[in-house]
């Protein structure tokens, strides 16, 4: 099975992190490891946050956070995609939660297709519950 790298940029996002890495420790697949890219956050929550995750080493994957000026989200994420050592990536946002079988489902089709690129469905969650398909 290969390996996949879950790119987070990070602007003033702090509040998000915890439930957003929760989703990953609760993966049915945990061969994967994770790149938190700080894009300049200049709120203190956030960046008290993002100072006690890296005095924290995870046990369940391998985790780094990257710091770079803000030059915006896709900057971020780009520069996150460089460091990957995997052979797949799936972006998420600092506010994302991931559902608990959602790394090894995409990869599982993704491998048996031949597939190149996997989208899924959206469910929102928090003040607004819809599914966006």
């Amino acid at each position: 099975m290969k390996k996949i790298s879950i790119i987070i940029p990070c602007f003033n996002q702090g509040e998000f992190l915890d439930d957003c890495l929760g989703s990953l420790k609760k993966q049915t697949l945990q061969n994967f490891e994770v790149i938190l890219v700080n894009d300049g956050s200049t709120e203190t929550k956030t960046l008290e946050i993002l100072k006690s995750l890296e005095k924290k080493s995870s046990t369940t994957f391998p985790f780094q956070i990257l710091h770079k000026k803000n030059e915006g989200l896709s900057s971020a994420r780009n520069y996150g995609i460089k460091q990957a050592t995997s052979d797949w990536i799936v972006p998420l946002d600092a506010d994302d939660k991931l559902a608990p079988q959602y790394l090894e489902k995409t990869l599982n089709l993704a491998e048996e297709n031949s597939l190149d690129f996997v989208a899924t469905q959206i469910q929102h969650f928090g003040l607004k519950k819809t599914v966006y398909k």
